[in-house]
């Protein structure tokens, strides 16, 4: 029977009213499977008017279906295996906690409460297409089966001889370091009931490499130390994102061989000790990501779990990177809403509008997903005109994308009030002259 999952965010919790999470678990899955009668799809936000503990809900979404129940679009929770993940948002700042080494005062790490509110709904923004040999829900359930095995199977001496690392690697700006961090909030929520929550460590290796001579390796065995520390608590998953691996497990051979320091040969050793080091601790994961996997020292490979090849941003990602940030730039005011009526026959706009309902939401520049619709219904609107200018930024990756509808509007919205029209045109003029010059 094909594999529903379905997220239920929770409220803050009331001491006067606390409801135990398993139990409003089991409860929505009742509710689903008695009372939500209507077709549903991957994606889609439920309504629970009706649900014993609404007042204890803030959302419901179904977050993942496996690919036999999205070959076949909408389906019926009676027709599906539902698992449901309740959890709440931390309430931390959305700056993250601050972790300083005492080898070099100028090294930080960021560390983060999972689940968090400035993770939620990233891994829903990740878009590859069938063409890019990548599948978000096969990584997610890959990694979740990986922890949850390793887990149950802690006592097992076979079990501490796999490393719990997955090295992400791409061309930068690929969104590898986005998706990690998407991973680990996902990873938290769907293990809800094998841990209580879980925390982020993530570090950039350009904070690890000193300028005093010999420090580099004694800064890498100080991370994992912290690490370690962390993990004391078995009830908590540690995530820990390493970016730009390269810089601390470079080939030692090549290194030797081209005459580097010998400081970043210690740095690597001081690595790959550490990682066998944390491998007894069955609630940590490593997360590295990578834009010269070639450069990686075979060794640090050999102890790699799983290699996830990260293509650059294709075209429905590109779209949903500009749409979100026209969405904010309008919710802010920065950019102003306009609709434009030039739409299918009156009569037959009245009925697309009763059997779409929101779908035809005029305030917002549409997802990705409800494309379709304003290609007929609304096809000189803002969303199907963005479409086409996102598929002139081929090939730019997700740093150049997030910065490319501030950069455009800054330069060539020359208009006092600057519309969502205007605001598209001058992304249109930046990306022909970003290609014009190259």
């Amino acid at each position: 029977m094909p594999l529903v999952h379905v997220e239920v965010l929770l409220k803050d919790a009331n001491d006067a009213g606390y409801i135990a999470r398993a139990e409003i678990e089991d409860t929505l899955h009742t509710f689903l499977t008695t009372e939500y009668t209507h077709p549903v799809r991957d994606g889609e936000e439920l309504r629970f008017e009706r649900f014993k503990h609404k007042d204890h809900v803030a959302s419901v979404h179904v977050t993942g279906v496996d690919v036999e129940s999205k070959d076949s679009g909408d389906f019926l929770f009676t027709d599906v295996q539902i698992e449901i993940h309740a959890y709440t948002l931390d309430g931390q700042a959305v700056a993250p906690s601050i972790v300083t080494f005492s080898t070099s005062k100028d090294s930080q790490a960021r560390l983060v409460n999972l689940p968090h509110e400035s993770l939620a709904g990233v891994w829903e923004c990740l878009k590859f297409d069938e063409t890019q040999n990548i599948n978000l829900e096969e990584i997610l359930n890959m990694t979740v089966r990986t922890v949850a095995l390793l887990h149950q199977a802690n006592n097992l001496k076979q079990a501490m001889n796999i490393n719990r690392l997955i090295l992400f690697h791409g061309p930068p700006g690929c969104g590898k370091s986005t998706l990690c961090r998407a991973l680990a909030q996902k990873l938290v929520i769907r293990l809800s009931r094998t841990f209580r929550g879980g925390r982020l460590f993530e570090i950039n290796t350009q904070d690890l490499l000193s300028k005093f001579y010999s420090e580099s390796g004694k800064l890498v065995s100080e991370m994992f130390d912290k690490i370690l520390r962390m993990a004391h608590d078995d009830k908590e998953l540690v995530c820990v994102l390493i970016d730009e691996i390269e810089s601390i497990a470079t080939s030692r051979q090549a290194s030797t061989k081209n005459g580097d320091c010998t400081d970043t040969v210690r740095a690597t050793n001081q690595l790959l000790t550490a990682l066998d080091r944390i491998r007894s601790k069955p609630n940590i994961i490593v997360f590295c990501t990578s834009n010269l996997a070639e450069s990686i020292d075979t060794a640090f490979l050999d102890r790699v779990y799983d290699v996830i090849s990260v293509p650059p941003p294709c075209a429905s990602a590109v779209y949903t990177i500009l749409s979100n940030i026209l969405n904010s730039l309008m919710d802010a005011g920065t950019v102003a809403r306009q609709s434009r009526a030039d739409t299918l026959p009156p009569h037959e706009d009245v009925d697309l509008r009763e059997r779409l309902g929101n779908y035809l939401d005029e305030t917002r520049v549409p997802s990705y997903e409800r494309l379709a619709v304003w290609r007929v219904a609304h096809p000189n609107s803002p969303g199907p005109i963005l479409e086409s200018v996102a598929r002139d930024c081929a090939g730019f990756s997700g740093r150049k994308l997030a910065k490319l509808p501030f950069l455009a509007i800054t330069k060539y919205a020359r208009q006092e009030e600057c519309t969502i029209f205007d605001a598209i045109q001058a992304i249109e003029k930046a990306v022909k002259l970003d290609k014009a010059t190259k």
